[in-house]
């Protein structure tokens, strides 16, 4: 679960490439990827078995662990929709995922929407219980329409960073009725660092001057490395 309020909607296999070739195709826009690389968690969990990933996985969690997750915990609220069992267990994917990568490109910071704080901080703790290692997160806010939803790709009323996907008059209407919601969201960061935090993994470095309606950046910037 990310802040959704329905389940996922299963894509084939030939949507997931060609999505994936579409998202290095933006990113090239902004990163060099001769210095960097983009990886697919497919090529690790294609070989793995189910039994394997309980096993060294799952175990270091406990289903008290994983309802106290805001993002989990707002799903199961929900009586009409609930969550699914492979929606419920993402979370040890994206845990295991971060540990992969620390293992092979010793990666030790992974930065997501608010949304994913529960996922990412799964991943801290999966890292300090198998490796017992150090690892950190930072969450950056969402943006958010005029009733609180963030734009989701899948939402209606989305915004698209791919040229030609949303037309520009679409980007000048969205942006005049989002109430604020940007600005009121822009000094929002959150950081976490698993083992000098008592271990409870939160940490909020920096905040929004709510008063004044917009980020304060003496708040923000006195907090930020």
């Amino acid at each position: 679960p990310s802040g959704k309020a329905g389940e996922r909607k299963l894509q084939p296999l030939e949507d997931i490439e060609r999505n994936q070739a579409l998202i290095v195709k933006q990113l090239e826009r902004f990163l060099d990827f001769s210095h960097g690389v983009m990886v697919n968690n497919s090529d690790w969990f294609r070989g793995m078995s189910y039994l394997e990933f309980l096993r060294d996985t799952g175990k270091h969690f406990t289903v008290n662990m994983m309802l106290a997750k805001e993002s989990v915990n707002a799903r199961i609220g929900d009586h009409q929709s609930g969550i699914s069992y492979t929606e419920f267990s993402y979370m040890l994917i994206q845990a295991y995922d971060f540990l992969w990568l620390l293992d092979h490109y010793d990666c030790r910071l992974q930065i997501g929407g608010s949304e994913q704080w529960g996922n990412i901080t799964a991943g801290l703790e999966l890292i300090r219980r198998r490796r017992g290692k150090e690892a950190y997160a930072i969450t950056l806010p969402l943006l958010l329409d005029s009733s609180g939803k963030k734009f989701g790709k899948t939402e209606k009323g989305a915004v698209w960073n791919g040229r030609g996907d949303t037309p520009n008059m679409h980007d000048i209407l969205t942006g005049s009725n989002m109430d604020g919601t940007l600005a009121s969201g822009a000094g929002d960061v959150t950081c976490s660092n698993w083992t000098s935090n008592k271990g409870d993994g939160s940490a909020l470095v920096g905040h929004h001057d709510k008063q004044g309606g917009g980020a304060n950046p003496n708040s923000w910037n006195s907090a930020h490395p």
